[in-house]
């Protein structure tokens, strides 16, 4: 295995199959991300609306693009590691995907399944092994149940809101 190659040369009878290693990575992340049990690849999330969300990401996307050219190396070592890495050899692949769990599924039984879905997968894209595949659950998201809220009648709250007559 040559860890740090960018892609993989598949022969073929008509010519070569050139697979970069952002495709497999894409490939194994939809893959992984489908897998029931799996609530999102990568580190967990705080909880936040999606507001925050956007103004977050926008904050981040100048502050990471001031970074880049000012700090490089140091921008680098700040931004997260992707939760799907690889290592590409002579037809074959191996990789590794961090993932947050629902709290409640069998874990041995979630990355089984995972690994038959991946291995599927890349066999049937690119012809590509799996030769390993290393599941690193990094969190669980446990769900409170769902309360349930006694039917509310709009017009009644809305007189109560805005001290509005009743004849409105």
């Amino acid at each position: 295995m040559q860890p740090n190659q960018d892609t993989i040369r598949i022969a073929q009878a008509r010519g070569d199959l050139v697979v970069t290693r952002e495709v497999l990575a894409a490939l194994i992340a939809h893959e992984a991300a489908a897998t029931p049990g799996v609530v999102h690849l990568g580190r967990p999330r705080a909880r936040r609306s999606p507001g925050v969300e956007r103004l977050l990401r926008v904050v981040g996307d100048l502050l990471g693009g001031l970074l880049g050219v000012l700090l490089g190396p140091l921008a680098a070592r700040l931004r997260p590691p992707p939760p799907v890495s690889l290592e590409l050899g002579d037809g074959e692949v191996a990789v590794e995907v961090a993932l947050v769990a629902r709290q409640g599924v069998d874990l041995t039984a979630l990355a089984s399944a995972l690994r038959a879905r991946v291995t599927r997968a890349v066999r049937g894209a690119t012809g590509l092994e799996v030769r390993c595949l290393d599941v690193a659950v990094v969190g669980l998201v446990i769900e409170a149940p769902a309360r349930s809220r006694a039917p509310v009648d709009a017009a009644a709250e809305a007189r109560r809101r805005f001290s509005l007559p009743e004849s409105v």
